[in-house]
């Protein structure tokens, strides 16, 4: 689902930057994003949701591959919450992480 958020944080070479993106997928915990700025795995960096203004606090989780210009980032909260999209996810989607992960290793 794409959302118009802006990034910000320090860069993978100790910039500060600041980059208005839309989101390539949202779930409960964090989205999938495509950023020009060069980050590193681990780093935390402010989100804010363009049309209510919140703003979270997230961590680079994922470093995906670069498509022209950007790098998919994934985005983890570093803290829960369930209402920052505005979107009511399925009851399914609240699975404890560790159970996913679990699982996914016994398919």
């Amino acid at each position: 689902m794409p959302v118009g958020v802006c990034i910000s944080g320090v860069g993978s070479l100790g910039e500060n930057f600041e980059e208005n993106t839309d989101t390539l997928s949202i779930n409960i915990y964090g989205a999938l994003i495509s950023l020009e700025a060069r980050l590193i795995s681990g780093s935390n960096v402010r989100l804010r949701h363009n049309l209510t203004q919140k703003e979270q606090e997230c961590r680079v989780v994922f470093l995906g591959p670069t498509r022209g210009t950007k790098k998919e980032i994934g985005l983890e909260f570093t803290a829960p919450r369930s209402d920052f999209w505005g979107v009511t996810f399925p009851a399914d989607a609240w699975t404890s992480k560790d159970t996913e992960v679990r699982g996914s290793h016994r398919r």
